[in-house]
């Protein structure tokens, strides 16, 4: 999660009083048996999407496919060339 308190720093890293409130209110939550799911709305709820720190599933499969798709694209290209070197010194 994205600090409240400290913008740009996530509420681990983020040393104010308020931030470390927080931080208990999370483990009180947990601590009485809340899943992560239902401590995750609690957060989106009071502040909203913007705090947290992990991408939602569909941003995930997008953020993993434009790598692995250059990846692709890379290898496509450098066997392409390479054929095309291999073949002009055999000539």
């Amino acid at each position: 999660m994205w600090s409240p308190y400290c913008p740009g720093r996530l509420l681990i890293d983020c040393p104010t009083r308020q931030a470390d409130a927080l931080r208990t209110e999370i483990g009180r939550r947990v601590a009485a048996g809340q899943s992560a799911d239902d401590v995750m709305r609690w957060i989106r709820l009071n502040y909203g999407d913007e705090a947290i720190a992990r991408p939602s599933g569909h941003d995930t499969v997008l953020i993993w496919s434009f790598p692995v798709a250059l990846f692709a694209v890379g290898t496509a290209v450098l066997a392409l060339l390479l054929r095309r070197w291999t073949r002009q010194r055999a000539r």
